[in-house]
């Protein structure tokens, strides 16, 4: 199942029902996935740390189908708005849009924390989705641990801000991984 073989779409959907559309549309045909875009980030409550996922995309689920999907008719309509299509009737994401689901599948939906080391003055991203968007990054907040991404989705500049766990490159599989690249 590569991706070449595949389209993606995206939906507008009622806030906070993002979650219950994405299990209705693969509860009805599993082989479409779905997912709504979310991210991982630490809360403190009480002072305990702890890891949550929030949707940073309120209102949109992403789809991919296979290439010969033609139609959407059978998606359950129950807190679905409409299908994102351009004005054309294609209900197939392209361009930058596109793009940016390929990258939010390659992550299941789910953007956790990427790996970054000290390289001097500068923050090195090693791996994860900051790594993938090393050229949208704006602004870097070393003690808060993120990086700020411009994403273009549905035509519009939307800015979320990633996180990133410290690691030390020195002797680590992530090190060589760098050095050969």
């Amino acid at each position: 199942m590569e991706s070449q073989n595949k389209v993606y779409g995206c939906l507008f959907c009622t806030t906070g029902k993002e979650l219950a559309v994405v299990q209705r549309i693969e509860a009805v045909d599993s082989s479409v996935r779905a997912v709504a875009a979310q991210q991982e980030k630490y809360r403190t409550v009480h002072g305990e740390k702890s890891r949550v996922s929030e949707i940073f995309l309120p209102g949109y689920v992403f789809l991919e189908a296979d290439s010969g999907m033609e139609s959407l008719s059978w998606l359950p309509r129950t807190d679905v708005i409409r299908i994102l299509n351009y004005g054309s009737g294609q209900w197939q994401l392209s361009g930058q849009d596109e793009a940016f689901a390929k990258w939010l599948f390659r992550y299941d939906g789910l953007l956790g924390f990427s790996k970054a080391y000290r390289e001097g003055a500068r923050v090195r991203i090693a791996s994860g989705p900051l790594k993938d968007m090393e050229g949208s990054i704006t602004k870097v907040d070393k003690r808060g641990r993120s990086g700020q991404v411009e994403l273009h989705v549905n035509n519009k500049l939307v800015r979320i801000w990633l996180g990133f766990e410290w690691i030390d490159p020195v002797g680590s599989e992530i090190e060589r991984n760098i050095k050969e690249s």
